[in-house]
């Protein structure tokens, strides 16, 4: 639910919170009054009454009145029409507790049948499916129903979804658990959970895992045998690992402590390997809960007796988390040392150059043996102990890096080394982004390491690698792809840390996935309250725990929003001194220092405090070293370079000479990162560039590189570097007397400043230029203002009832900018939407002497000379409404061809924005006079703009629905068909077989006759369970339940099989096939859907190629296999290659050749669960050559078990 609140709120949905209270007697009058028909205000005694009984719960409110009128306390008099009660014997009623008691009358009064069921479906839970109560009671199916249909009338129980019920109220359910005595309670619970187990086949266990050790967990004092007990306990096993999965802690830690209940009194004699799993689960779970103190308690008795070397491997991984989640990195060496030298790999904490450059030369020579691609082919990991091993470097690497960057180069390098000489293990994918992130590091190979770290990830998703989901997302988003990728890209990485960090239990990756999130929030230029909200978020969970080198990096977030955003500190320690404060930061790992000294520096260049400035960068300077290859690095340089190439010569002049040789390494830094990828750092690199060209007195340079660094900014989002640069060149231009470039350049800090949220620096500017406000609200207003009473409400109302009505896209658009002409007083008028980001013109309007002529456009068109293109890529960009009273007179657009060309008075144009994202705009003209958009009808227009981008919305959606319906309308018809022809020709063979049973006339037909009728019977119910096995399949991949059963054998054998099989189709169709094999192409696949593949695409071939020769050919290729069916028939022409593989696609019109267009579709699926290719070759008369490539190896989740 967090989650999902957070996800709206970052929307920029509107999240209200509402706290349901009891009713008050005024309340339950009211609801007692319309349940009886009554006066409220005669039946205020009553309510009273009533409301003291049931404190006010609505439910029981209706239940007590319905039980007093039941038993004659309260009555209605017929001839006075007025309802009595006796309020002595209702006041002296004694309910126990609340209405439980009330209750329990009630089911006693029920049939003994439907009171049984009632307390079993109790026992089940609030909600109870029929199967499981059945099961639970030994009940007939049909008795059951009519009990439980006794319970729903009398509103005890809710149908809910088929074959399932829920109690109505949860008090109903308490009282239904009451009618069973105490007594015998854990004894029915034992007796349902056995009867659930017994009917539970293995495959549904793990689904049904939780009812049923819901049941035996209460029952737990009286299971006896020593065989039950244990089958219970490992029940309990695996319900703590699918709570944890699902990040249920706490539920997990109550299911592991009942399976230790269940073990024998010494069970680490009796049981050792069930022991030890219940209390590592146990361990893990209150090191996930944030239990440190009770998780290092239980690993220390796992640790006294774990046999074996993977066994400590286990608990020294979770010592590993346990120390870095706390910061305390030393014993974190500690156990991962202890722990590696075991399995003979010695590990050092203070590596020197010339081991990690034989680490480096030894990983580089075994890498340049192969492709970086080829890792994805990588054979598995088989040595047990080597995968252990692996898996607690993985564990390390974090605590490595924080502790000493130079360790975390050396470790990344063994797991590479190991990866390479044993196997890929899911480990190795840890190992693989730790190397590409030391390759960011030493080498500066930004472009290789991200290609490893795309590897690194595609494993992860190929084999299945869930536990390292969170590591690999994690170094791949932050330290490698933020290189080479837009910022806000990586949130999608940061995401799924999140999501598998919580999956997993691993707290240390959910404390780093929110810490990054925050930080990126801040780089990528969200609005400050949102980044405020990412670090709250952060720092609650980093607090709750006790990380405090992490809590830092977050709370100096928070520092530097609520400045910017000029708000007090929200809670007390966050309104610590700045003195306490940098204490307290001193005690920290260098990694705290570096990101304070970050945000200090930051805050103080967006506000101006240039002696504040230089004494940061001047600490920041020695700290940057120690964030190499992090994102942070990029932005700690810019800024310690922007702040020297703006402010260095008001440096002391004895520090003058270094500053120059730090600078210009920071400047070379910057030059390469914006050539290597501009969309990221052309704007900082810029922007320097430009302060270097301003204090030489290279006018022309700067304003050109100011520009760059602008227009680089904006079309990155970095809205808090488009301010920067914008007040930069306005100071610039206005120090050379340029006042108006001065103040073009200012409105655009103005505005971005704005969008960034950044209200101190508004204050600070308007102090500084206290016209420019003033001229910003009537140029460029961020909100066009008019009080709410000078709106036209009735013409508002009646616009917006019109688009509301209206869901049919072109005539929504025609009536949208028909009301809006009408409503703004406008001559002229175009509504865009935006396709592909790019504003395309849907209609036009204009206004004649026989009214307004609206042309919705067939095709939609760029706008082009009839439009002012800098204005509207100016809405476009800052989504902010623009207003020009008379265009005649100079503004900020008075250069745009349009405008110079033509004389234009008033102009408007506003952006149809849905939540973040601009959906359109809407631009309108007055040419007889200037001023005609007032406030008024600008302020109606505002409100009509919201409506529409609902009604464009809605309008979507229904448009995309109907497409919908009439995909699902085509093949429905088509699949009424293909049902219906094998159907039809069964029925004509049953009949001709029944009118020869038991006769001897000479129309009846001979056993000859008979064997052929019943081999096309048979035919055609093969046709039909083919068919049904491709809607089948379809509905499996919808769920994602495509499972693999992989085995080995040989493809050509296969092939051959399904020749056989179709060997009559083959013959109907006057089809020859012709093999074409390498002796043996064996691999490792799913048999039965490789063989309905072959039988799909030979099937396919006959279809188009009846009458001619098809060719299959199968061969290894690499570590490929290669799988070719030719046919030489009709052929698919090149426009629809791409398509026919897709659901419901075919190359030619269904009813010429019948089918449901599953089978390539089905096929393609197939193909890549394997990890393969599947392509053609066609032109149209030259036949099709389908080509598949399998892998002929394939490890990993798709290994579990059979085809569901």
């Amino acid at each position: 639910m967090a989650l999902a609140l957070e996800q709206l709120q970052k929307g920029q949905t509107r999240v209200t919170e509402l706290t349901l209270l009891p009713l008050s007697r005024e309340d339950c009058a009211r609801l007692m009054g319309d349940t009886l028909g009554a006066d409220p205000r005669t039946l205020a005694p009553l309510a009273a009454l009533v409301c003291e009984k049931t404190h006010g719960n609505p439910f029981f409110t209706l239940q007590l009145l319905s039980a007093l009128h039941r038993e004659g306390l309260l009555t209605f008099d017929r001839g006075r029409s007025a309802w009595h009660w006796s309020a002595y014997r209702i006041r002296a009623l004694e309910l126990g507790e609340g209405v439980i008691e009330l209750m329990l009358g009630k089911l006693r009064r029920l049939p003994a049948l439907t009171q049984e069921a009632l307390k079993l479906a109790a026992c089940l839970g609030a909600t109870v499916e029929l199967p499981s109560l059945i099961v639970a009671g030994g009940f007939a199916e049909d008795a059951l129903r009519i009990a439980l249909d006794v319970a729903v009338r009398e509103g005890l129980l809710l149908p809910h979804l088929e074959g399932t019920y829920r109690f109505s109220h949860d008090r109903v359910q308490q009282a239904a658990y009451a009618l069973l005595e105490p007594e015998v309670r854990a004894a029915t619970h034992l007796r349902i959970g056995r009867q659930l187990l017994a009917h539970t086949s293995p495959r549904l266990l793990p689904e049904r895992v939780f009812t049923l050790v819901a049941q035996l967990d209460q029952g737990i004092e009286l299971i006896e045998t020593r065989e039950e007990r244990t089958a219970v306990a490992r029940l309990n096993l695996l319900a703590a690992k699918r709570a944890r999965a699902a990040s249920a802690h706490g539920a997990a830690i109550r299911y592991l402590q009942a399976g230790q209940a269940l073990l024998a009194p010494d069970p680490w004699t009796v049981d050792h390997d069930l022991a030890q799993s219940l209390h590592l689960e146990e361990a893990e779970s209150e090191l996930s809960a944030g239990r440190l103190d009770t998780a290092e308690r239980l690993l220390a008795v796992l640790l006294a007796h774990a046999r074996t070397p993977n066994q400590r491997a286990s608990v020294y991984r979770a010592w590993i988390d346990l120390h870095t989640t706390r910061g305390a990195l030393g014993p974190a060496i500690d156990s991962a040392s202890a722990c590696l030298h075991q399995y003979g790999i010695a590990l050092s904490p203070q590596p020197t150059p010339e081991q990690l450059e034989e680490a480096d030369r030894t990983v580089e020579q075994l890498l340049g043996e192969h492709a970086i691609e080829a890792l994805l082919s990588l054979a598995p990991m088989r040595d047990p102990d080597m995968e252990a091993a692996m898996s607690v470097l993985a564990s390390f690497l974090p605590t490595a890096y924080f502790c000493n960057p130079q360790l975390h180069h050396l470790v990344a390098c063994q797991m590479v080394l190991l990866t390479l000489r044993h196997g890929l293990t899911s480990a190795s994918t840890v190992g693989l982004t730790a190397y590409g992130f030391e390759l960011v590091i030493t080498h500066k190979q930004y472009a290789r390491a991200a290609s490893i770290a795309r590897v690194a990830l595609a494993l992860v998703e190929r084999h299945g690698f869930l536990s390292d989901e969170a590591k690999v997302c994690l170094v791949a988003g932050v330290a490698i792809l933020a290189w080479v990728e837009p910022p806000r890209s990586l949130y999608t990485y940061l995401e799924r840390v999140l999501r598998a960090g919580r999956r997993a239990g691993d707290v240390v990756f959910v404390c780093l996935g929110l810490t990054h999130r925050c930080m990126l929030a801040l780089a990528a230029g969200d609005r400050l309250e949102e980044v405020d909200r990412a670090a709250r978020a952060a720092a609650d969970f980093n607090r709750g725990i006790g990380n405090e080198p992490l809590l830092i990096c977050v709370e100096v977030v928070q520092r530097l929003t609520q400045a910017l955003r000029g708000r007090p500190p929200a809670l007390p320690h966050e309104g610590l001194e700045e003195a306490a404060f940098a204490e307290r930061v001193s005690r920290q790992p260098p990694f705290a220092s570096f990101w304070y000294r970050v945000r200090r520096l930051e805050l103080h260049l967006v506000l101006g405090n240039r002696a504040a400035a230089l004494a940061e960068a001047r600490q920041l300077s020695g700290l940057i070293v120690a964030q190499r290859g992090q994102y942070g690095e990029a932005h700690a340089v810019f800024m310690v370079a922007l702040t020297l190439a703006a402010h260095g010569e008001e440096a002391p002049a004895e520090e003058q000479a270094k500053w120059r040789d730090e600078f210009e390494g920071h400047h070379a830094f910057l030059r390469n990162l914006a050539a290597f990828c501009p969309a990221n750092f052309l704007a900082f690199e810029a922007l320097v560039t430009a302060e270097v060209a301003r204090r030489h007195g290279r006018s022309e340079e700067a304003s050109e590189h100011y520009e760059r660094a602008l227009r680089a900014a904006r079309e990155s989002g970095l809205v808090q570097y488009a301010a920067l640069a914008g007040e930069l060149a306005a100071r610039f231009y206005r120090s050379r007397g340029l006042r108006t470039a001065a103040d073009a350049y200012l409105e655009e800090a103005w505005r971005a400043y704005q969008e960034w949220g950044a209200e101190t620096k508004l204050r600070q500017l308007e102090q500084l230029y206290p016209r420019m406000k003033e001229r910003l609200s009537r140029v460029l207003p961020h909100h066009l203002y008019a009080e709410p009473a000078q709106l036209d409400a009735r013409a508002m109302v009646h616009a917006s009832q019109v688009l509301s009505q209206e869901i049919v896209l072109p005539r929504l658009l025609e009536k949208l900018l028909r009301s809006a002409l009408e409503q703004a007083g406008a001559e002229r008028g175009y509504l865009m939407t935006l396709e592909g980001g790019h504003p395309l013109v849907r209609v036009a309007a204009q206004l004649t002497e026989s009214g307004i002529q609206v042309s919705v456009l067939g095709e939609p068109v760029a706008p082009g000379a009839e439009l002012p293109g800098s204005l509207l890529t100016h809405v476009q960009r800052m989504r902010q409404p623009v207003l020009l009273d008379d265009a005649s007179q100079p503004s900020p657009f008075s250069s745009d061809p349009y405008f110079a060309s033509l004389r234009v008075h008033s102009v408007l144009c506003i952006p149809l924005v849905r939540q973040a994202d601009l959906a359109g705009m809407l631009y309108l003209e007055n040419n007889q006079l200037a001023g005609a958009f007032t406030s008024e009808r600008i302020l109606t227009l505002e409100v009509l703009a919201a409506q529409a981008v609902i009604s464009l919305e809605n309008a979507r959606l229904y448009q995309a629905a109907q497409e919908a319906v009439r995909v699902r309308d085509d093949f429905l018809a088509i699949a009424s068909h293909e049902l219906k022809t094998p159907i039809t020709a069964m029925k004509l063979q049953v009949q001709a077989i029944r009118k020869g049973m038991g006769t001897r006339a000479p129309e009846a037909p001979t056993e000859g006759r008979l064997v052929t009728l019943l081999g096309n019977f048979e035919r055609q119910v093969s046709r039909l369970a083919y068919l049904a096995d491709e809607m089948l399949e379809v509905s499996r991949l919808k769920a994602g339940a495509l499972a693999l059963a992989l085995d080995e054998f040989d493809l050509s054998t296969l092939v051959r099989e399904q020749v056989d099989a179709l060997a009559e189709r083959l013959k109907a169709t006057d089809c020859s096939v012709e093999l074409d094999f390498e002796e043996t192409v064996v691999g490792r696949w799913d048999r039965a859907r490789l063989g309905r593949l072959i039988t799909s695409l030979l099937l396919n071939a006959m279809k188009f190629g009846a009458g001619h020769p098809i060719t299959v050919r199968a061969r290894v290729t690499g570590d490929f296999a290669r799988l070719e069916v030719q046919d030489r028939g009709s052929g698919v022409d090149r426009a629809d290659q791409a398509r026919i593989f897709e659901r419901f696609e075919q190359a030619a019109p269904a009813y010429n050749y019948g089918g449901l267009g599953l089978g390539l579709y089905l096929a393609r699926e197939t193909v890549r669960a394997h990890g393969g290719t599947i392509t053609v070759e066609s032109a149209l008369g030259a036949g099709a050559t389908f080509m598949v490539d399998l892998p002929l190896r394939r490890q990993g989740p798709a290994d579990r078990g059979p085809a569901a």
